[in-house]
């Protein structure tokens, strides 16, 4: 037998035996989210997420879910000594303190519009606005992220007014500095589902009920959250935390149209849920690869096909 078969034979158990171990899931990304890093700073020298984390990996393998990609644009600073760590959004107005909130270019994102150096921004929907601050100012407990007022209320429930998404005047999103201490590699991707309204306000789906704890919506409190990306959900394996149902992907389409929901909301077309041309879609893949475990088992293997087929040269 050639030298060159029995190579031939080498490689091809490899990939069979690769096969068994490694598993791959891809999902077609229709859409883009483009959202604009505000770091906070206190004219002192401090500066809210310093080390510039957006973890944008882990928003885009669970966006990825809904076909959605999250895009970060280049980060810019804004000085505000009572934003970086005296904000109180604790109270039922926190939505309108980030966006002003009734159609208003108020709050955080009317202030940051109209500051110097941000001409075009106040009727600039296209992107979300991102504010890292240092610390909130909160009366009981930690506050570690929060979203303005384009959250979903379905008709009949009565925690919330429904009111016209901000997205003309662009969307405001908050985190402290907290997500990065305590590691909590997915609220900036939960911020970014409130924003997205594919939740209500407090944490409940289209029925009224509570999230299941593996969805990326539910609330922060019983939430499962990753440790680490490979913790996120998988469509190959079934498992995994931060899932999207397809009632968020529904709604998402929803939020997207040109007419918007029922209330008057929509976040999409023109604003900062934007739909990707055909020729810029793509697929996001996730790869499983094998464990170290398995190595010495595809390894054995490998030995066993080169030993068979040098016994039958001889």
């Amino acid at each position: 037998m050639s030298s060159r078969f029995r190579i031939f034979c080498l490689f091809t158990s490899l990939s069979v035996f690769a096969g068994w171990v490694t598993t791959a899931s891809a999902q077609l990304i229709t859409y883009r989210v483009t959202v604009q890093p505000i770091h906070v700073t206190n004219g002192s020298g401090d500066r809210a997420n310093n080390g510039n984390e957006y973890y944008e990996a882990v928003a885009d393998r669970i966006f990825a879910q809904i076909g959605v990609d999250i895009a970060f644009l280049t980060a810019v600073d804004y000085e505000n000594a009572t934003w970086y760590d005296s904000l109180d959004l604790s109270g039922a107005s926190s939505g309108t303190a980030i966006d002003g909130g009734g159609g208003v270019n108020g709050g955080m994102v009317g202030t940051w519009n109209a500051a110097s150096g941000n001409a075009g921004n106040a009727t600039d929907g296209s992107f979300l606005r991102l504010f890292f601050v240092h610390d909130l100012d909160e009366p009981a407990g930690t506050q570690f992220g929060a979203t303005g007022t384009n959250d979903y209320v379905p008709a009949g429930f009565s925690f919330g007014s429904p009111t016209p998404a901000e997205a003309d005047y662009g969307m405001g999103v908050v985190i402290t500095d907290d997500v990065f201490s305590a590691n909590r590699i997915d609220t900036i991707a939960h911020e970014i589902g409130h924003a997205l309204a594919i939740s209500t306000s407090d944490h409940l789906d289209f029925t009224g009920s509570p999230w299941d704890n593996d969805n990326l919506l539910a609330n922060g409190s019983s939430r499962n959250r990753p440790n680490a990306i490979d913790d996120i959900f998988d469509p190959v394996s079934g498992t995994g935390v931060n899932q999207l149902d397809s009632t968020q992907t529904a709604r998402l389409e929803d939020m997207f149209n040109a007419e918007g929901d029922s209330f008057g909301n929509k976040v999409g077309n023109e604003r900062f849920l934007q739909a990707l041309a055909l020729g810029d879609q793509y697929t996001y893949s996730t790869t499983a690869v094998p464990e170290p475990a398995s190595t010495p088992l595809i390894m054995a293997a490998l030995g066993l096909v080169w030993a068979t087929v040098g016994r039958r040269r001889r």
